[in-house]
């Protein structure tokens, strides 16, 4: 079966919004953020490629 092109993009926007959020994890664990400054930088970089 061969996906859509709708399914697709959706598909690379959420591995998008994964590895943004996780590089912005990785550089607040680097920072020496605590776990509140990880998980809000993670998500701002996440959501912000969008």
């Amino acid at each position: 079966m061969v996906a859509s092109s709708a399914e697709i993009q959706l598909i690379l926007d959420i591995i998008g919004v994964f590895i943004f959020g996780l590089s912005g994890a990785l550089v607040g664990v680097r920072r020496g953020l605590d776990m509140i400054g990880v998980v809000m930088l993670a998500w701002v970089a996440g959501l912000g490629e969008a």
